[in-house]
């Protein structure tokens, strides 16, 4: 029998507030409903003997990576979200013990060092820093060539079994290392491959899983850094670079059965290198505008080079330099780009929520197919524009439906997922006469839970008196979005429906109607 700690499980519950389930999909309402309850689900899940633990229904769909590529992501449960959390908290100092040191500056992502707040990572160990560390290993004397290396899916293909052995050396055979390799099974389907994309606790577990491989690659003498799936090795000749490459494949072919992207990967003279791999705010081929920004990135510490910048969390002097910034200016630059800066422009989008600019809003979305890579942070900030008035903004969300009808950013499910949020968020948006048929046209499971909320947040009354009776037959992320959009019905008549049906709910769903009936849609 193993039980996670309380402690445990308020850390997570504060990571997620902080930092969402995933930095993918939208963040679930049930965490706010888990919170006005959190001491009955904090007992609920402290009390649970995890060993027998059955995982609940994720949700899976394909998101972009890039412009042309794609990967299958997922979002967990949210019980599950922080159970998997959990665990990962209470055995991540282990899990960094086994890794090659972060002092040594080899390997530089996802270093283990929780925060009170909900931080999971160092915010020393980042994309920039790999920047940096690259481009002093490129300038030692004697390099010549630089071997660029992506492994093909990662997550996707680490082997449940290797990933077993490494939990169980690395934690000693704890019950925490037991427990999340049960998960992992369990969320794969039966496959005996991959890890969940998308929580945060996963990228710990996929490091520590080829800690292995960079072992091996530091004892025979390889100069090289790695940054989650990225490798960057440092030859002294072109032959040193293709006997290098050629023992990285090996090594993760022969230990993981992983490969390498044939297309992201190459060798590369060292000059070549540092113009194409390294940002450098001297490139001729960056704006003045690029230059502060590019200034303003090397005074942060981000996990990523997608992460967001948050004003408010920056310093005096930092704030200065993003005040010196040109915001339209930069997004002109990047709506005339043939490829949009995904940082950047997420960057740019937060600042000017923040400001509650409107200004670029209606261009902003009659261009949103030149922004299909940033599509959440599109709707993030016009959820977050707070002067504009009704009549705007009943515009605006005819505009974002128009996306969802015609254009071809509606053609993924995760899109449309992340557009209709902005109406499951708010009734403010308008479309009111589209969610019924929107919701009874589509059988996707992302699209009809928001269409659910959406019809809960514009108070149709009238469709959840009608469908309540088969409301519990639902699949379970769409009955959470029912309970908690049931809301809108008249005080007497939701009271009386939750307390007709409350011996039928989880403890998950007891906490949305809770929570819904405390703060009515």
């Amino acid at each position: 029998m193993f039980k996670l700690s309380g402690d445990s499980l308020d850390w997570a519950l504060a990571h997620v507030e902080r930092f969402g389930d995933t930095d993918i999909f939208p963040r679930p309402f049930e965490f706010q409903a888990m919170r006005h309850s959190w001491d009955a689900t904090k007992t609920y899940l402290a009390n649970q003997d995890l060993d027998a633990w059955k995982t609940r229904p994720k949700r899976t769909c394909l998101t972009p990576k890039g412009k042309y590529a794609y990967r299958l992501s997922t979002q967990l449960d949210p019980l599950d979200a922080l159970v998997y959390l959990g665990l990962v908290f209470e055995i991540g100092g282990q899990l960094e013990a086994s890794r090659l040191p972060a002092a040594d500056r080899i390997v530089l992502s996802h270093r283990f060092s929780p925060e009170p707040d909900g931080q999971l990572y160092s915010r020393g160990s980042n994309w920039t820093t790999f920047l940096n560390r690259s481009g002093e290993l490129a300038d030692e004397t004697g390099v010549s060539h630089v071997v660029v290396a992506d492994i093909s899916d990662f997550y996707h293909r680490l082997y449940h079994h290797r990933v077993e052995n490494m939990l169980a050396a690395a934690t000693n055979g704890s019950g925490q290392g037991r427990v999340i390799s049960k998960l992992l099974r369990q969320f794969a389907d039966g496959n005996s491959y991959g890890i969940p994309v998308g929580p945060a606790a996963s990228r710990l577990i996929a490091d520590a899983a080829i800690d292995d491989v960079d072992q091996l690659l530091r004892a025979e003498g390889a100069t090289f850094c790695r940054y989650s799936d990225d490798y960057r090795l440092f030859c002294t000749s072109y032959r040193d670079a293709y006997d290098k490459l050629a023992r990285l494949a090996e090594v993760l072919y022969r230990n993981h059965g992983l490969t390498l992207q044939q297309h992201k990967t190459s060798i590369v003279t060292v000059d070549t290198f540092k113009e194409r791999f390294l940002a450098s705010p001297e490139s001729e081929e960056l704006s003045s505008l690029r230059v502060t920004f590019n200034d303003l990135v090397e005074q942060l510490v981000l996990d990523n080079p997608y992460e967001d910048i948050n004003y408010d969390d920056l310093e005096p002097p930092q704030q200065a330099l993003v005040d010196q910034l040109n915001l339209e200016g930069l997004f002109r630059e990047q709506l005339h780009a043939q490829d949009v800066d995904i940082g950047l422009t997420r960057f740019l989008l937060r600042r000017l929520a923040q400001l509650d600019d409107q200004d670029l809003a209606m261009e902003l979305v009659s261009n949103a197919e030149h922004f299909y890579t940033v599509i959440p942070a599109v709707v993030e900030y016009l959820a977050a524009l707070n002067s504009i008035d009704q009549s705007g903004r009943e515009h605006l969300g005819a505009e974002v439906m128009r996306l969802i009808d015609s254009s071809y950013v509606g053609h993924l499910p995760y899109h449309r997922c992340w557009l209709l949020s902005l109406f499951a968020g708010s009734g403010l948006w308008g479309q009111q006469d589209k969610f019924v048929s929107a919701y009874n046209g589509t059988p996707e499971r992302f699209a009809r839970r928001k269409c659910i909320l959406a019809m809960g947040r514009s108070r149709l009354f009238y469709w959840f008196k009608a469908a309540r009776d088969g409301a519990l037959d639902m699949e379970p992320w769409e009955r959470r979005a029912f309970l908690a959009g049931a809301s809108c019905l008249a005080h007497d008549e939701r009271r009386y429906w939750y307390g007709s049906i409350k011996h039928r709910l989880d403890q998950l769903e007891q906490a949305v109607v809770l929570w819904a009936t405390a703060n009515p849609f």
